[in-house]
């Protein structure tokens, strides 16, 4: 979604297809509108949708698919393009993993696209920025001053003023259905601090930044 329910510039989308992408189903609803409008594109090149956020930024959506290609959607126009300059991290579906056992997720910070991709069970992560010169992912062994917060819903990056905290990528792991666990990953140490196998993820959960000035 873009902008506030009451807002005119209020886009809300979503997007839907099979498991080898051969076509893409998008899903819009704008500000005063009666109804959704649902559309239906044929992909020039297999985009199989993911199950993570998508990213709104320079007047379009952009969606990161399973194997790692970026799609993008005007919702002004209705347009809907794959960019095909920006190679896919995985060259096919016979590479990239079955969805029940790998997530991915993409996030802005400072006009800059990051991926990341993970196996469930955390063997790995690995994280991509866009560069958009070339339209190309490239590996980020290092997130310097950054923090990652990831889910399904929403993801942020921040760069936070504790450098305790930075170079870390956060997951939302509960331990049991009434106590918390702060999760991450280490990306300098490429490290967990909880044992995984042992926290659940819950459902529908999602990051807030809280507003503190008009409590200061």
């Amino acid at each position: 979604m873009y902008g506030a329910l009451n807002s005119l510039s209020c886009v809300i989308f979503a997007l839907v297809g099979p498991p080898k992408g051969e076509l893409t189903t998008i899903i819009t609803w704008h500000y005063g509108q009666d109804e959704w409008c649902c559309m239906e594109f044929n992909n020039n090149c297999p985009f199989p949708v993911a199950h993570n956020n998508h990213v709104f930024i320079d007047g379009e959506f952009y969606c990161l698919g399973r194997l790692g290609n970026l799609g993008v959607f005007n919702a002004e126009n209705n347009a809907w393009r794959i960019i095909d300059k920006s190679s896919p991290i995985y060259s096919d579906l016979d590479q990239a993993p079955e969805l029940a056992s790998e997530y991915c997720y993409l996030l802005e910070c400072n006009g800059d696209l990051i991926s990341v991709f993970r196996a469930v069970n955390m063997n790995y992560i690995q994280v991509y920025k866009l560069d958009r010169s070339k339209m190309s992912w490239t590996r980020l062994e290092d997130l310097e001053d950054l923090t990652l917060f990831l889910d399904f819903i929403t993801s942020i990056a921040r760069a936070l003023p504790h450098k305790s905290y930075n170079n870390k990528l956060y997951l939302p792991r509960l331990r049991d259905e009434t106590s918390t666990a702060t999760f991450y990953y280490n990306m300098k140490t490429k490290m967990h601090n909880h044992d995984y196998k042992c926290l659940k993820e819950p459902y529908n959960c999602v990051w807030l930044e809280p507003n503190l000035c008009s409590h200061i």
